[in-house]
């Protein structure tokens, strides 16, 4: 019995915003608006120009997107209390409104079109409805927090709105619209072996292969670059895709025979170390399908040699001999 009236007590002090939600205008069954921002795009930058607590970048975000919407123009929210509009960045900030980002020694102060800077709560009476405003937008600002020395990416949700304080229910999810690269000024590159062609033997028994999935013996080559320039401590990282030439939609981990191979039953396969490396299209575009990192150019250094290998693979129970060429093209990302 005593245990009952115990519960009872709890439920009886718990405050009246959890017993109670807020709604909102949406097409997907959330109870909260997630806005798509565009028009941030930081240049390159000199890390060694910027003092640590200085800006790299500003700006306004503009485009403002309630993607989940049912109405894009017309997003509102509706709780059966009242409540004061909290907006906050995502994670903990420092003493100085700076919140951290995943790249080392950049951090993100977001601040209102009155000079307000985040975390900060709506002044003015509490209200029960919100008709957001698609044009209120926020200017973000780059922190330099410490010495930074490769680049990096943002992407995903960077503020929020909240009721009353930080742990409130959600009510808007600011998002990137897209990837936003921050990149300080590091070593560039260029590929010194643009066209490799990899020997892989005169003859091959068939007798080699023991059963779909199993492999020759692998064959050495590598992707050869040369590289300078860069900030003094900086680092770029060098990231590689391969596309298969005869099926350029080919995702998967084995490259296709050419057209002008007579052998069935084989594929090829190119590792990096231990791993069987995949194939997708022909992008520089960070994330594409697919894309691998092919190693790190520290300031200073001459060049980059990313060592690969190539086998052959057996594809299906039964093998046809005859010739058994493949061509993979490898393009290369700078990030």
């Amino acid at each position: 019995m005593k245990k009952i009236k115990f519960v009872l007590f709890l439920s009886a002090v718990l405050p009246i915003h959890a017993l109670a939600a807020c709604t909102a205008t949406t097409n997907d069954g959330r109870d909260y608006f997630i806005v798509a921002v565009n028009g941030f795009n930081p240049p390159p930058f000199s890390p060694g120009d910027i003092p640590i607590g200085g800006i790299i970048y500003e700006a306004k975000a503009d485009a403002l997107t309630f993607t989940n919407a049912i109405n894009p123009w017309d997003p509102v929210t509706t709780c059966s209390f009242t409540f004061r509009r909290r907006i906050t960045g995502v994670g903990i900030p420092d003493a100085s409104k700076i919140y951290p980002t995943n790249i080392p020694n950049v951090g993100l102060r977001i601040i209102s079109p009155l000079g307000e800077v985040a975390p900060f709560t709506s002044t003015g009476l509490p209200i029960a409805q919100v008709y957001w405003n698609i044009y209120y937008a926020p200017k973000i600002q780059l922190i330099k927090t410490g010495n930074v020395t490769e680049s990096g990416v943002l992407s995903g949700a960077y503020a929020n709105y909240r009721v009353d304080n930080d742990a409130g229910q959600l009510l808007v999810e600011y998002r990137f619209a897209a990837p936003v690269l921050v990149t300080p000024k590091v070593p560039s590159c260029t590929v010194t072996t643009p066209r490799i062609q990899v020997p892989m033997g005169e003859t091959m028994a068939s007798t080699v292969f023991t059963g779909v999935g199993s492999s020759a013996p692998s064959r050495s080559f590598g992707i050869d670059l040369s590289c300078s320039g860069g900030d003094r401590g900086t680092t770029a990282k060098v990231y590689v895709t391969l596309t298969d030439a005869t099926n350029p939609g080919n995702t998967s981990t084995t490259l296709s025979l050419s057209k002008d191979s007579t052998a069935t039953g084989v594929g090829l396969q190119i590792l990096k170390g231990d791993d069987v490396l995949g194939y997708g299209p022909a992008s520089s575009a960070i994330g594409n399908t697919n894309q691998w990192l092919g190693g790190s150019v520290a300031q200073g250094a001459a060049g980059l040699s990313i060592a690969l290998r190539a086998r052959y693979v057996q594809t299906s129970p039964r093998i046809k001999s005859g010739t058994a060429n493949a061509i993979a093209n490898f393009t290369m990302s700078y990030q």
